[in-house]
C-alpha cells in the first residue's frame, strides 16, 4: 500500500460538540481519545475562536463543520481526509432530529431540559465515530412513539416499563 495513503476506515467522526453563544461546552461526545483531540478543552476553545461564522474549516488536520442557531453552535469534527459533505449531512441530520424533538425551537434551554434524549439522538446517528444515519426524520421516528395526542420519548417508555415490572413483581 502507498505510504501516503491511510487504511480505509468507517470511523470518520472524531467529535460532535454543542457550545453556547459564549463558547462554553454544553455537550461533547469524543470518539478519538488517543488522537488529535486529546486536550478537549483547548481544542474547543480554538475551534470556537477560529470557526467564527464559517460553515466548514480545517483545524489541526481535521475537518470541522459548523451550524449556528439562536444561542447554540453545533459542530461535527471529522477526519481531514474525508469529504466535508459527509460531515455536513451528519450535522444536518443531528439538527433536523433536534428540531423535531424541540418542535422547531432548537435553543439552549430546550436542549438542557431534554439532554438525555439528545444523547440518544447522538447514539442513533453515530457509534464510536461510525456514521449510522443521516436522515433526521428516521432518527426521530426511532425515538418517538405516538400515543394519543402526545409523543412519548424513550426515557418515558423505559420508566413506564420499569414501573410495570415492579408492579408485576409485587403481585
Amino acid at each position: 500500500m502507498d505510504p501516503g495513503l491511510s487504511e480505509p476506515t468507517l470511523d470518520v467522526i472524531k467529535a460532535i460538540i454543542i457550545m453556547d453563544q459564549d463558547g462554553h461546552r454544553i455537550l461533547a461526545r469524543y470518539f478519538d481519545s488517543a488522537g488529535a483531540l486529546a486536550n478537549e478543552k483547548a481544542f474547543e476553545k480554538t475551534l470556537f475562536t477560529k470557526m467564527g461564522a464559517a460553515e466548514v474549516c480545517m483545524l489541526e488536520g481535521l475537518t470541522c463543520v459548523h451550524r449556528y442557531n439562536v444561542d447554540l453552535h453545533l459542530f461535527v469534527i471529522g477526519s481531514g481526509n474525508q469529504n466535508p459533505l459527509l460531515f455536513s449531512a451528519t450535522l444536518n441530520c443531528f439538527y433536523d432530529a433536534l428540531s423535531l424533538l424541540f418542535r422547531k425551537s432548537v435553543e439552549k434551554r430546550a436542549l438542557i431540559d431534554q439532554l438525555d434524549t439528545v444523547f440518544l439522538i447522538l447514539d442513533e446517528i453515530c457509534d464510536n465515530g461510525m456514521i449510522l444515519e443521516t436522515d433526521g426524520n428516521a432518527v426521530f421516528s426511532r425515538l418517538a412513539i405516538r400515543g394519543g395526542d402526545e409523543d412519548q420519548n424513550v426515557s418515558q417508555l423505559l420508566q413506564s416499563a420499569k414501573d410495570q415490572l415492579k408492579w408485576s413483581l409485587l403481585k
